[in-house]
């Protein structure tokens, strides 16, 4: 399962978008000459040139009407990948490698985010940290996304990690979860990876979301689609356990001159038993997201303020008492579970209708009454 595509923006920002400047090389010069270039060049003249160099600007709009940003993309992505070629990559050089980080300034337009994490989305841990550092900076929706995604969707767990560290501080700093993190929780916790669920449960763990709990007790268990084969008179599997027995099914004589034999037909048969699998159906525990439901429930019932009456859920319907009148009480009609007494959660377990049973009697009322308290203008 691979991951699915960085996140697009349409909201515009007030960065232009500046053109390479390009190192200049004999006509035929190799790709080795082009990296000695680069080493020779130094800081000053590299911000010398970045400053002297023609601005493209995005922002401008063709006859009064929307932008068409695919075209503007796709030349973002290929001076994108010659700054990639000139200044990362292979070389170690840390001077060249902080030059190409400089580089990377004017490419954080919304509109060019997912083209700037995909085509950097394999170098080191510097290039990549930097970026998520400036997007941090940024205090946008967009680049909240981005960091959300790459905590929750990217492949390489160092990456995973910083971008999670970058979140904590933007939550740090506005005082709250920003809606793009939350659509990449969601999203992660909805996706069939069990990776990426796992990473977008311990990130809304991390972050005291409550309001994912609902995304995280329909995550905890994934029942996958049922299977069948293409063809119906096939089957998935078979096991069988049998003894085979050879014998002569068929003999044919051969005739020659002053000579005779014969040709035997070498057939099986099995007795025994067979087992044949037609379809299949996987239920998948999430461990880590079960994991990460438990310790956000249970954080929540010890720091949201308590209700003084939690309603309670009535009593299952018994059955009538069966023909002879005997009034014996029936084994299946069990009391109402206490959903209202739960202090520790992990003893839900897996069982999605006794979670959301819990959630509405004993956590939505709180987060009812939280809400109201934080739309109530102070006095």
């Amino acid at each position: 399962m691979t991951s699915p595509p960085p996140p697009t923006h349409i909201s515009p920002l007030p960065f232009p978008l500046h053109n390479c400047s390009r190192l200049r090389t004999r006509a035929g010069a190799g790709f080795l000459s082009l990296l000695i270039a680069g080493a020779c060049l130094s800081l000053p003249q590299a911000a010398q040139a970045q400053t002297q160099s023609p601005v493209v600007s995005y922002q401008q709009v063709d006859d009064g009407g929307p932008i068409d940003w695919r075209p503007r993309r796709r030349q973002a992505e290929k001076e994108l990948k010659k700054i990639r070629s000139q200044y990362f990559r292979s070389i170690r050089n840390p001077e060249i490698r902080q030059i190409g980080i400089t580089r990377l300034k004017p490419y954080f337009h919304p509109q060019l985010l997912p083209v700037l994490i995909e085509v950097f989305e394999n170098e080191k841990l510097d290039v990549r940290g930097s970026i998520m550092e400036q997007l941090s900076l940024l205090n946008t929706n967009a680049a909240d996304t981005t960091l959300g995604w790459l905590a929750v969707f990217d492949k390489n767990p160092k990456i995973r990690t910083l971008a999670e560290k970058h979140v904590h501080s933007r939550v740090e700093m506005l005082g709250k979860v920003p809606d793009g993190i939350k659509t990449s929780i969601h999203r992660g916790l909805a996706d069939d990876n069990n990776q990426h669920a796992a990473s977008a449960a311990g990130l809304a763990q991390a972050l005291k979301l409550y309001e994912a709990i609902p995304a995280l007790i329909n995550a905890q268990v994934r029942n996958q689609n049922q299977s069948s084969p293409v063809n119906p008179t096939d089957s998935l599997a078979n096991i069988i356990i049998a003894t085979q027995t050879a014998f002569v099914s068929d003999l044919q004589p051969v005739v020659g001159d002053s000579a005779v034999a014969f040709d035997p037909t070498i057939s099986v048969v099995t007795d025994g038993v067979v087992l044949s699998i037609n379809d299949a159906y996987v239920t998948t525990y999430r461990v880590q997201v079960h994991n990460a439901l438990v310790g956000l429930a249970n954080n929540a019932l010890n720091t949201l303020p308590p209700l003084s009456r939690f309603p309670t859920l009535p009593p299952p319907p018994s059955r009538p008492p069966p023909p002879g009148g005997s009034s014996a009480p029936q084994q299946d009609a069990l009391p109402a579970a206490p959903y209202d007494s739960i202090k520790d959660t992990a003893e839900l377990g897996y069982d999605k209708q006794a979670w959301w049973s819990w959630y509405k009697v004993q956590l939505q009322p709180r987060l009812a009454v939280l809400e109201d308290q934080t739309r109530k203008p102070p006095e």
